[in-house]
């Protein structure tokens, strides 16, 4: 039955959200679920978000994403937001920074600062955090999941050592978040631990094993899951995933400071052969 009735959509005018801070202000006066997850979904669509705006869009999502999981503490009231926002994250952020070749895909270090870092570590470290359950991914059967789960990985890689990064090059990393990237090697080892990729940390001859790192896998490899100590070596340790990694990283260790102290002593050697031979001229 045709209607005399204008169209609904040229009653008045509807523009769209060019401002973060416009944004904010609409999620904060929403009423109701379905206008949050209508807002997520428009997030990344707002163009006038640099900067300050950018990082604070990033932080701001992660935390209303965190607990999106089933096992979470949040009510089934809200849960569903969280996992809206998880999975905005991932298809507009996590998706474009995991190394892939698509045509948004860019480096995982573009716009990091010291506080966003943070956030991202925080979202998704599983020690010592907050009450609202796992948000680091238990696999990668899961679509969203999947793509989280190879963006923590990228994360570490492309972090542990700025100057081996492929994509390091053109990349502007500030000294306070190179220092930060560093600090945080043992929680990477607790990540690696938890993703079952512990080989990442003598994969490259390269990488560099600090000793905070090495404490850490000790920790993870000496010590069960209510924190009581059952193992004192990695020998002892070695029926463990993680005792074997760290019997592999010791023995790459102490290799490397052999190779040291050979090329050591062939210098000094050279360098004894060189003075005698100009001592006889």
């Amino acid at each position: 039955m045709e209607t005399n009735e204008p169209h609904p959509l040229i009653r008045k005018p509807y523009p769209r959200v060019w401002v973060w801070k416009t944004w904010r202000k609409l999620w904060d006066e929403a009423l109701y679920a379905d206008q949050l997850i209508g807002l997520l979904h428009a997030a990344f669509d707002v163009d006038e978000c640099y900067g300050e705006d950018w990082t604070d869009r990033l932080r701001f999502l992660l935390r209303v994403a965190d607990g999106h999981r089933a096992a979470s503490g949040l009510s089934d009231a809200v849960r569903p937001i969280a996992d809206a926002a998880f999975k905005v994250l991932c298809n507009r952020y996590f998706r474009h920074r995991c190394g892939g070749h698509d045509r948004e895909s860019t480096s995982v270090l573009g716009g990091q600062s010291p506080e966003l870092f943070g956030t991202l570590l925080w979202f998704f470290h599983d020690v010592d955090r907050r009450l609202h359950g796992r948000n680091l991914p238990n696999d990668d059967r899961g679509h969203h999941d999947g793509i989280a789960r190879r963006f923590v990985l990228e994360l570490i890689k492309e972090t542990w050592q700025l100057d081996h990064s492929p994509r390091y090059e053109g990349a502007t990393v500030s000294d306070a978040t190179e220092e930060a990237f560093i600090a945080a090697r043992p929680k990477y080892v607790e990540l690696l631990h938890e993703l079952g990729e512990l080989q990442f940390l003598h994969s490259e001859r390269r990488r560099p094993i600090d000793q905070p790192t090495i404490d850490a896998l000790r920790k993870i490899a000496f010590h069960d899951y209510s924190g009581k100590q059952i193992h004192g070596t990695a020998e002892e340790a070695v029926g463990t995933y993680a005792g074997q990694h760290l019997l592999i990283v010791e023995a790459k260790l102490r290799n490397g400071e052999r190779q040291r102290r050979i090329a050591e002593a062939e210098r000094k050697k050279r360098d004894a052969e060189r003075e005698l031979e100009a001592a006889r001229k």
